[in-house]
């Protein structure tokens, strides 16, 4: 059988039932991300790697992502009762995935996530690349709603480095402006902007936003004002 130039096997042991099985991952050398949104969605060039971040092991159908810390003891026990128990049928998605395959192995990771109690964080950062994925798909109803449970838990999240907090601060912004809380997002992007502490980066990510923003704004109701 010949070599897979655009997936290499990763070998897994489910955290639930224990079963060894592979799972595809894309080859570091089959994407690049050439530019991100200003929600910091990676845009790749060459194949999507994120399609295949969440692990489903196809014996008992748990699903895991790199992120996920509560993966033992009790925790396991609330999965199993609130999450393996109704599960009706694992999937099968550990070759080849479409938008579909990665956007229902990122739910499951949502669905494991929330019965284990994980902490806002990874909620957070689990919606908002289901949020991605729908975006990919030109889905906006659904993409909407995750960027909004993200923002909500980014809300009750809280970094261990100065980093992490800025990142929690801005994605707070950005995406209460793109689920149209305006308001919210000018508080969360002045803040950055007048901090007096905040990194040069984010002063800098907040600023370019909020004026690109203000500036698309403005663009519009002037020609709003021409047609009337």
């Amino acid at each position: 059988m010949g070599i897979n130039i655009y997936y290499y096997e990763s070998k897994i042991e489910c955290q639930y039932c224990k079963k060894k099985f592979t799972t595809y991952k894309v080859r570091p050398n089959r994407y690049k991300v050439i530019h991100q949104d200003t929600d910091l969605m990676p845009i790749y060039d060459g194949l999507n790697p994120m399609l295949y971040e969440v692990a489903v092991c196809p014996h008992c159908g748990y699903a895991y992502h790199k992120s996920m810390v509560r993966t033992y003891g009790p925790f396991m026990e609330f999965v199993r009762e609130i999450y393996i128990k109704p599960l009706q049928k694992p999937m099968s998605i550990c070759q080849e995935r479409t938008l579909d395959d990665a956007i229902a192995s990122f739910k499951l990771a949502y669905l494991v996530a929330k019965a284990s109690m994980e902490e806002p964080l990874v909620m957070a950062n689990i919606a908002i690349k289901i949020a991605w994925l729908y975006r990919l798909k030109e889905e906006n109803k659904s993409e909407i709603h995750y960027l909004r449970s993200a923002r909500d838990f980014y809300s009750q999240s809280f970094a261990s480095n100065k980093e992490g907090e800025e990142r929690i601060q801005f994605l707070y912004a950005e995406l209460s402006l793109r689920i149209g809380e305006t308001e919210e997002a000018k508080k969360g992007f002045s803040h950055l902007i007048s901090g007096r502490n905040v990194s040069d980066k984010y002063q800098r990510l907040a600023r370019n936003r909020w004026e690109d923003y203000k500036y698309a704004t403005d663009k519009i109701e002037k020609e709003n004002v021409k047609e009337g």
